[in-house]
């Protein structure tokens, strides 16, 4: 060691040769002194662990989205009211379409057909209440936003009414209308107001809140009663049900508009990113179905009337035949391309009371798939039909929407991770899983309810399967294509 006096080094002696230190007492200074540091070195390595897996423990109850916004009184104004004021915008609208749609042969024809087969109150009792009623205002502000009516027939004089009942008849381009222009709404207010991505989130939220509950307000002044001489119809709405259906209504229109989703700077917000490639997803499928929709009316344009009725049920060629001069019949149209779409994805169309097959000229419950064919419960020479309705199955539009939707799907990102794969696929299927809620008609009264559609969960799993396939084909048809290549090659 080194002698700290003299600075001269000694061999294992207990004094200094030089100048007699002693070096023992220096010795277990210095081994006390290193005893020491090794002690507050692993007291501050202690307290470093102690430090990071309190951090490890922070970060995992973390919420993964931190949904923390700073929105000023101004900015918060002008994101609210824009949306908002888009419902004076559509009671406008509608105070313009309602009168002009009351000439409409399907509306007749069909209430008609509703009163008497489906409420079964008899012609004269149609007769009277159909004299007395006009589309309102409340009529097609309700149909844009896929709401359902109740009503109440009285007869003149009596205390209990004649029948109560609960309908729902979505017009599925009343919906897309509501929707686009919403999101146009919503497209300029971007131009308007800078926002952040959680700010853009929380006045879609909002808005959509306060748009829901003034909708609602302006429906129950709204509400119409029709009274003929011997009988009277209170009409009113589910407010829930609006209630619901106009939040989401908002939420998509906002999701669509108020884009980009893209958080650069924080990776919490990449989730966003998934809804871009939804949107080219449906806008592709709609532009897609848009055009087979033409094909459509111009084959039935160019098919012999007779072969158009001389089908089982009322088929969309039947219908068009009739009410082809009837602009609301082409208001209508998107509602039967849109079934036609689900229909050839996998969804089974089913009708499950007679009070609704009456419709259709059907007089049974019966359901329909693209893949097993028809299935008619209770009717006479079920055979017999049911194979007239199954030769409608090999027609050529639902196998040229199926062709579209696929087509539609290899526009999702291929080269992405598994779980964007997921988020991608579940997107698709939610959403048309909405669309099939809001497709299908319901009716409810005191002894009977049924639909005239699709089960939602059903149509959910074959949307689900079909983008699987479409993924599964996408990653393995290249290299089974690539392999025969090789193969021949060699």
């Amino acid at each position: 060691m080194i002698c700290p006096s003299c600075h001269t080094e000694q061999h294992s002696n207990k004094f200094c040769n030089t100048c007699g230190e002693n070096l023992q007492t220096v010795q277990q200074a210095q081994s006390k002194d290193r005893e020491n540091t090794q002690e507050n070195n692993e007291r501050i390595e202690q307290k470093t662990t102690n430090l990071v897996n309190k951090q490890k423990k922070k970060e995992k109850n973390k919420p993964p989205i931190q949904f923390t916004w700073n929105l000023d009184n101004v900015t918060l104004a002008k994101g609210v009211g824009i949306p908002v004021g888009s419902l004076v915008v559509f009671v406008l609208l509608s105070a313009i379409l309602a009168p002009l749609l009351n000439g409409s042969r399907v509306i007749k024809d069909y209430i008609f057909l509703f009163f008497t087969s489906t409420l079964q109150l008899g012609e004269q009792v149609a007769i009277s209440l159909l004299s007395t009623m006009k589309l309102t205002m409340f009529d097609v502000l309700l149909a844009m936003h896929g709401g359902t009516m109740k009503g109440t027939v009285w007869e003149d004089g009596g205390r209990d009414p004649l029948t109560e009942f609960t309908f729902q008849f979505p017009v599925i381009l009343a919906i897309i209308a509501t929707i686009t222009l919403l999101a146009v709404a919503f497209y300029f207010l971007k131009r308007f107001i800078k926002a952040t991505p959680m700010q853009k989130l929380a006045i879609v939220g909002i808005s959509a809140l306060i748009y829901s509950f003034v909708l609602i307000l302006v429906l129950q002044i709204m509400k119409p009663t029709y009274v003929s001489n011997e009988h009277a119809l209170e009409v009113s709405f589910s407010g829930f049900g609006v209630l619901v259906k106009a939040f989401l209504i908002v939420c998509m229109a906002g999701l669509i508009g108020f884009g980009p989703w893209k958080l650069k700077d924080s990776e919490k917000g990449k989730w966003f990113t998934v809804l871009q490639p939804l949107k080219t997803f449906f806008i592709t499928l709609l532009f897609l179905e848009a055009f087979i929709c033409i094909l459509m009316i111009v084959t039935w344009l160019f098919t012999n009337p007779a072969t158009l009725m001389a089908q089982p049920i009322s088929s969309p060629g039947t219908m068009w035949f009739i009410y082809r001069n009837d602009p609301l019949f082409y208001l209508l149209l998107p509602n039967i391309v849109l079934a036609e779409q689900l229909y050839a994805i996998g969804g089974t169309w089913q009708i499950t009371t007679p009070l609704l097959g009456e419709l259709i000229q059907v007089s049974n419950p019966f359901s329909i798939n693209i893949l097993t064919g028809s299935n008619a419960i209770g009717m006479e020479n079920a055979a017999s039909w049911t194979d007239g309705v199954n030769s409608a199955r090999f027609v050529w539009h639902p196998f040229a929407l199926l062709i579209a939707f696929i087509y539609a799907a290899t526009k999702l990102p291929q080269n992405v991770p598994v779980m964007t794969k997921v988020y991608h696929g579940v997107g698709v299927a939610a959403v048309v899983t909405l669309l099939a809620n809001w497709l299908t008609i319901s009716f409810k009264n005191r002894s009977t309810e049924g639909i005239a559609g699709f089960n939602a969960f059903q149509v959910f799993l074959c949307a689900a399967i079909v983008i699987g396939l479409v993924y599964v084909a996408y990653v393995y048809l290249p290299n089974v294509i690539s392999k025969k290549r090789v193969g021949e090659e060699t």
